[in-house]
């Protein structure tokens, strides 16, 4: 994962690094957790979080969103049956096994359980299970492999691995497909320099896909350019986190 991970985001690390003459060190920590541990321990001057690990972090310590992708505000989860299953609609899900990814994952869990809410279903009674699987690709293997009758997972993610042959479309479907929603973002500490916060959200702002140098970069990151971010893009992840305990009553902003 984490040579992946710096194929993913070293092109940016060292374009950023070059605008702004400052060195820079990649860090995966390994779980959400660490993330927003180490970042309100002030260990990191920039990163990249999930909905709600941003909003934890922007509590503990008022963590600053400064820009995210342009598809990062329409992503979207899927509720995935195996190919095989009946199409009998929500009512007809009642009682069956349900899979989660990690329960502190935006699109895994916090926002397919505010959509299903929004239906008036409560997961945690219409089905007869809810597991929590920890991770994208293995809801989704879970739910092919029959562990599970229906799972919640990243949209984007089961279609890279539809497309790569990690998942065979012979054994799974969409059930549903949430409505669009805000989720992953680029934040700061909120000690950091002004100044430099500003220079930081421009040097992300000119990246576009019309300089070949730049096209590189954003091919890496799978975005066709870096809008700015704002914790209101947030407020249903923080009403539904709030709901499950994940945020302090009213304390997110």
């Amino acid at each position: 994962d984490g040579l992946v991970l710096g194929r993913r985001f070293s092109p940016l690390g060292g374009y950023l690094a070059a605008q702004l003459d400052r060195p820079y060190e990649l860090v995966v920590p390994k779980d959400y957790a660490e993330l927003v541990d180490r970042f309100s321990a002030g260990e990191f001057d920039l990163a990249y979080f999930g909905g709600l690990t941003f909003l934890q972090a922007q509590q503990r310590v008022a963590a600053i969103p400064l820009v995210m992708r342009d598809i990062d505000a329409h992503f979207s989860s899927y509720f995935l049956v195996h190919a095989d299953a009946p199409n009998s609609g929500w009512d007809g899900l009642a009682g069956a096994r349900f899979g989660f990814g990690s329960a502190l994952s935006t699109s895994g869990h916090l926002m397919p359980r505010f959509f299903l809410n929004q239906k008036g279903i409560d997961p945690d009674t219409h089905f007869s299970e809810t597991r929590f699987s920890g991770a994208h690709d293995k809801t989704a293997k879970w739910v092919a492999d029959g562990v599970v009758d229906i799972g919640a997972a990243n949209a984007y993610i089961v279609d890279e691995m539809l497309q790569d042959g990690r998942l065979d479309p012979s054994q799974i479907r969409v059930f549903w497909e949430t409505p669009p929603y805000a989720d992953y973002v680029w934040a700061v500490p909120a000690g950091l320099d002004d100044e430099f916060r500003q220079t930081l959200l421009n040097t992300f702002l000119s990246l576009s896909p019309a300089n070949p140098e730049h096209q590189s970069i954003l091919d890496a990151m799978d975005a066709g350019g870096f809008l700015p971010a704002s914790v209101e893009d947030f407020d249903s992840l923080a009403d539904t986190a709030r709901k499950l305990g994940l945020l302090e009553p009213g304390g997110d902003k």
